[in-house]
């Protein structure tokens, strides 16, 4: 009802009392109006007669209707009078019920006098609508003081330095009409806005004007009718918005209002809509949003020129200007002198720090942010001291604190919504700092995140600047202090190392010379795990770019895709599985499209595995039947040399794992002593000093075995003290205060150090195998030169390349002699390796 009533508000008089509604119970009315006739009928008497006229016309047509019930026009006339009055109370409406509601009432009272055989029907129905207009007056009285009484929303928790703008801007809008605020986009304006508006709601109206809704041909019109929508909000029928919105529209039945009402003047009906504002119980502020970023300055000036039209000479109207100033002198092409005409006065927001804004902004909305870790994002904003490696690389001490330009309100939302929306996915919870990282660099370093290439790993851009040339991290050359320091003053370096920090990369991978040689080699362990956190960052910053990519290293895929195709299959054909793993590997068949083979030809497959569940699986019980398929599946009775370089692998793992590859070694048989083989010493001194890592028994005399010089001989009686002896002393010390699950474990550990005593001190020598070389081609040939090269640029596995000769032969690539002279290369290579 309410909202036709808005539609009754916007018709002339006419289509108003055109209603069977208003037609019978506006005899109602005239006991509230009377005290109004004097003062306002001679002003009004044109349209006074003019709906009298109308009133007459209408309500005889109506009250002639045949077969119509008096009693069912009260019921409804009743319910629509009940709401007319709470919506327009009469104290607020005096025009409209003068105009257009007294004439009706004559009219209606003379047709429905003449009409009726009663005449006491007239005084009945006159009585009951009054006691009911009274009654719904009392209603709206009482309902307003409740509003009134209700306790104010507090204000939400914003950053300490907008309270003194807003301190300002409530002084400003005191004593001035018209302020502005100024603020980069995104700076929180609207947001202070909405603190503004809970905190001066008891002083003032608000109406949002949205600048960019409009053109230049309607900005006037949606202007005028949200000032409409405020004063029908508040209980006034205004006729001047309509008046206003007739006069803008021109339309072809203009002559027509014009020849009934009058010829409106557009400064006329401004004065009147200030007028009708003024009768408001509390001040109107006007909030102006988006000025700088319309399309044409005409709709910027249109804008002006109403807010100065109805600002002058009116302190119940206050405009509040939203906007950046540097973006408005660029799209009206003029200095500040020009709009200082229609702002005179501004707020310039006070800039607040990024960290400041993320912890404020996260206070505020962490009821939506439930996968948001404030210790992450508070480490992201800790300044970057040098470390070793860095240190190094620069020969200087140097503190790194990137603070990134254009840091707005709305662009940390979009950060911490980013972050959050990207954390649902379970994966990704498990390296969140790089997820962190990444909508960093999107929102806040757009610049270097455009670099970011579907082919290249982020590790390996060319982000920084040196003599003139773009170099990645790993180019940057060891330079002098003085060096260094010239190098950190360029902002793209700065930023960019920054970046790699805040990514948290391992940079004794990224920079150190000395550790490069290490590449390929997985007996570094250290070095194993900063190459796979490294490519771990590399991979998640492609998999949130690009979601076709895989977010997986390829270590991380081949272990996925063994437990899928080999451990969690339940069937009997265990070889089967192992050769369709190899062959979904080698094939690069797996589901996630950009991961390679990890199989290399020469080397052993579970040596080439066996990291990726070091460094990946978290279960032991899936770890142990990793080994025992390994055992099982390689038909492993002795102790060799590849188990033992396989097992020195094995680094920092769970006990249950360390016990279990134990109970491995104790069952297997011993072929010889491996005493001159480097492999079997470092043996000795992790699986020993795991003992200690475990929380069992102290194993400092194992140093011993660490020393540079130090040569394992058999039957030493100093080794076989301070080593073995000693510790299978202090383990059987050890079982007389424990458990019977801790004896067990103690007993294979006792059993371990007897095994390997006794290894030492076998006199049959192991000599270690020859060493595989990974397989590779050299030029041997003219003929075929450049086939030889396109094979040797693929680094490929044996596998690998038999697929891409084969691939090659049937694209016409290569030729049939071509394709002979290849596999003959191989085969003797790998004769050789034998």
């Amino acid at each position: 009802m309410k909202n036709s009533t808005r539609q009754m508000g916007g018709q002339n008089p006419l289509s108003v009392i055109n209603q069977k509604h208003m037609v019978y119970f506006a005899p109602a009315y005239s006991p509230f109006l009377l005290f109004f006739i004097l003062d306002d009928m001679i002003r009004n008497l044109k349209q006074f007669f003019i709906s009298l006229f109308v009133g007459l016309i209408f309500s005889s047509i109506l009250f002639y209707i045949p077969g119509v019930d008096n009693h069912y026009y009260l019921i409804i006339f009743s319910c629509v009078f009940a709401i007319l009055i709470f919506v327009y109370p009469l104290s607020r409406n005096k025009r409209l019920w003068l105009t257009v509601c007294i004439p009706v009432i004559f009219a209606s009272a003379l047709i429905h006098f003449f009409s009726s055989n009663r005449s006491c029907c007239v005084w009945y129905t006159i009585a009951a609508l009054s006691g009911l207009a009274i009654v719904v007056e009392i209603c709206r009285l009482i309902a307003k003081q409740m509003c009134k009484n209700k306790k104010a929303i507090e204000p939400p928790n914003y950053f300490f330095e907008r309270k003194y703008d807003l301190d300002k801007i409530e002084e400003y809008l005191e004593k001035i009409n018209v302020v502005g605020i100024n603020a980069p986009w995104g700076g929180g304006k609207t947001y202070l806005f909405n603190i503004l508006k809970s905190r001066l709601n008891e002083k003032f109206h608000f109406v949002s004007i949205e600048a960019m809704a409009s053109t230049v041909d309607s900005i006037e019109s949606y202007f005028i009718s949200e000032l409409g929508h405020v004063l029908e909000n508040n209980g006034y029928f205004s006729t001047s918005t309509t008046r206003i919105k007739r006069l803008l529209k021109d339309s072809n039945w203009s002559w027509l209002a014009n020849f009934l009402w009058g010829q409106d003047s557009y400064t006329n009906l401004i004065q009147s809509l200030k007028s009708e504002i003024c009768h408001l119980d509390k001040k109107l502020l006007i909030a102006i949003e988006d000025v700088d970023r319309v399309s044409e300055k005409s709709i910027v000036e249109k804008i002006f020129y109403l807010s100065e039209q109805l600002t002058s000479s009116n302190e119940n109207i206050k405009i509040l200007f939203l906007y950046n100033e540097n973006n408005l002198l660029n799209l009206l092409q003029q200095d500040r002198y020009y709009i200082e005409k229609y702002i005179p006065y501004v707020v310039d927001l006070t800039p607040v720090s990024l960290r400041t804004t993320i912890e404020r902004v996260y206070d505020n909305e962490k009821s939506s942010l439930p996968n948001i870790d404030t210790k992450i994002l508070k480490d992201i904003f800790t300044p970057f001291y040098t470390e070793y490696y860095t240190k190094k690389l620069f020969n200087a001490d140097l503190t790194i604190q990137f603070v990134p330009n254009g840091v707005n309100i709305r662009r940390v939302k979009l950060y911490l919504n980013d972050v959050n929306l990207a954390l649902d996915t379970p994966q990704l919870k498990q390296d969140a700092r790089a997820v962190y990282a990444y909508y960093f660099t999107k929102h806040f370093v757009y610049e270097i995140y455009k670099q970011i290439d579907v082919a290249t790993p982020f590790s390996r851009l060319k982000l920084f600047n040196w003599k003139g040339d773009s170099i990645a991290i790993r180019d940057i050359p060891e330079m002098q202090a003085q060096d260094s320091q010239k190098f950190m003053e360029d902002v793209n370096n700065e930023t960019a190392f920054a970046l790699f920090r805040i990514f948290d990369y391992k940079f004794d991978i990224l920079i150190n010379r000395e550790m490069k040689k290490f590449d390929d080699n997985f007996e570094n362990i250290k070095v194993m795990q900063s190459q796979e956190h490294n490519e771990k960052i590399d991979r998640l910053i492609r998999y949130l770019r690009w979601r076709g990519k895989s977010e997986y290293t390829d270590l991380e895929n081949a272990r996925l895709q063994f437990i899928e195709h080999v451990l969690n299959k339940n069937d009997d054909n265990p070889d089967a599985n192992f050769h369709a793993f190899m062959k979904s590997l080698y094939s690069n068949l797996s589901p996630k499209r950009d991961n390679t083979t990890i199989m290399r030809l020469a080397v052993d497959w579970f040596y080439t595995l066996l990291p990726a569940f070091i460094l990946h699986e978290e279960d032991s019980r899936v770890f142990n039947r990793l080994l025992d398929f390994y055992i099982k599946k390689e038909n492993v009775h002795t102790i060799s040399y590849e188990l033992i370089k396989n097992l020195n692998l094995c680094w920092g793992i769970k006990r249950n794992v360390y016990l279990h590859i134990l109970k491995i070694f104790n069952e297997l048989n011993i072929v010889g002593n491996m005493n001159a083989i480097p492999e079997y010493q470092k043996f000795l001194v992790l699986y020993l000093n795991n003992m200690s890592r475990l929380g069992f028994v102290d194993t400092h005399n194992v140093r011993l075995l660490e020393e540079k010089d130090f040569k394992i001989i058999g039957n030493d009686e100093k080794l076989n003290y301070l080593i073995f002896d000693s510790l299978m002393e202090e383990l059987q010390n050890l079982k007389q205060n424990v458990t019977e699950s801790v004896k067990k474990d103690i007993d294979t550990m006792i059993s371990f150090v007897e095994k390997n005593k006794k290894m030492v001190n076998t006199q049959n020598e192991m000599k270690p195998p020859k060493e595989k070389n990974p397989f590779e081609i050299s030029f041997v040939s003219q003929n075929f030169k450049k086939e030889l090269e396109m094979v040797k640029s693929a680094h490929l596995s044996e596998a690998e390349f038999d697929q891409y000769v084969d691939t090659m032969y049937r694209k016409e690539e290569f030729s049939v002699d071509c394709v002979s002279f290849l596999m003959q290369q191989k085969k003797n290579l790998i004769e050789r390796q034998s």
